[in-house]
């Protein structure tokens, strides 16, 4: 291995191998290396340098030569004697245990990789966004294939035809299952239906409401009365079992008035923002930034209660340096998110 005076700025550095890497010698001004070494001293503590004391390491794409120990400075050496000694050396010079083993480690200082990071950044960007670009126009691609199908989910669920809800519904093809692929508009929703006393501020009968609910076949979750209204309110499995329901309640006990109580939509909360939003920026950003509520949103046959983002707070976190943010969201945007691993991107 060639050695190097490591004189300012002038020298060309000698090539560690017979390959056609050219090493060249760190401009004048390079002062990230105080142990750089200068005819055989180092640069910082004077003392005496070269291979022959196992005191010293050659940069591989400069050539220069560093105090690799014994500096008085601790934070100057590239490693402790130790280790310097026994696997650092043999494996940058392939000796001892080092000698027949494939490859070749190499020691490179601190002023090339830095000048070899600068490099790689001045590079013009169009090469280095191909495979961002890429990776956003599948994204997008997956985003709208995963919309229809579950489209396509929902219009089986939904269609009017016993024939058709007879059939079996198709297979998603690569879709984990995911709690949130049900819009607003399915029919497998708990519901609760509200069922007001009647002029006289007298509840509806218990005997004729489980009447209606068995011969409706109907499954109750939870009866309950409210403490406030004193009216009944009963929760279901469906909100096709809430209707009818209702309408049997209508034949049965035509006094007592009823009414669908609309269920909670998802809410999200959004962590980490830097400033305190606006409700309107903050609900463009969450469609604009993401591709797939992007595509939902701007798709025509997607309906407005599916289309949801409802931005109810922007508020202060308790370290009072960041903000968060409280969305309400449809089910089928919570299933969007869902699919992107929990995460909005803002």
């Amino acid at each position: 291995m060639a050695m190097n005076d490591g004189q300012n700025g002038s020298h060309e550095g000698a090539l560690a191998s017979t390959n056609t890497v050219e090493k060249r010698a760190p401009n004048q001004n390079y002062i990230a290396a105080p142990n750089i070494v200068k005819e055989g001293l180092c640069n910082h503590c004077s003392k005496e340098v070269n291979f022959d004391k196992d005191n010293a390491i050659e940069c591989y794409t400069c050539g220069y030569m560093f105090h690799a120990v014994g500096c008085s400075v601790e934070d100057y050496n590239v490693s402790s004697p130790s280790s310097f000694t026994t696997h650092l050396f043999p494996a940058v010079n392939k000796t001892k245990s080092y000698k027949n083993k494939f490859g070749r480690f190499l020691f490179i200082c601190d002023y090339c990789i830095t000048e070899k990071e600068e490099a790689t950044q001045d590079v013009p960007g169009v090469m280095k966004n191909v495979y961002v670009d890429r990776k956003i126009e599948e994204l997008k691609q997956s985003f709208a294939n995963e919309l229809s199908e579950v489209k396509h989910l929902l219009k089986a669920i939904t269609a009017p035809s016993k024939e058709q809800s007879c059939q079996q519904l198709p297979a998603l093809p690569h879709s984990a299952e995911n709690p949130w692929d049900d819009s607003q508009r399915t029919e497998r929703l708990r519901s609760m239906v509200l069922i007001k006393n009647d002029n006289n501020g007298k509840p509806i009968n218990k005997s004729i409401l489980e009447e209606s609910c068995v011969k409706s076949k109907i499954g109750i979750v939870n009866t309950m009365t409210l403490k406030k209204s004193n009216d009944t309110a009963i929760i279901l499995n469906s909100r096709s079992d809430a209707e009818t329901l209702r309408q049997k309640l209508s034949q049965t006990s035509p006094q007592h008035t009823t009414s669908t109580v609309a269920s909670k939509t998802p809410r999200i909360t959004v962590v980490g923002l830097e400033r305190e939003y606006s409700k309107e920026e903050m609900k463009e950003m969450l469609v604009s930034q993401n591709s797939g509520i992007n595509l939902l949103v701007d798709d025509p046959s997607t309906s407005i209660d599916d289309k949801k983002v409802d931005v109810v707070a922007v508020l202060p976190l308790k370290n009072n340096q960041s903000f968060k943010a409280i969305v309400r969201v449809s089910n089928l945007i919570r299933s969007v998110i869902a699919k992107q691993s929990d995460r909005v991107y803002i």
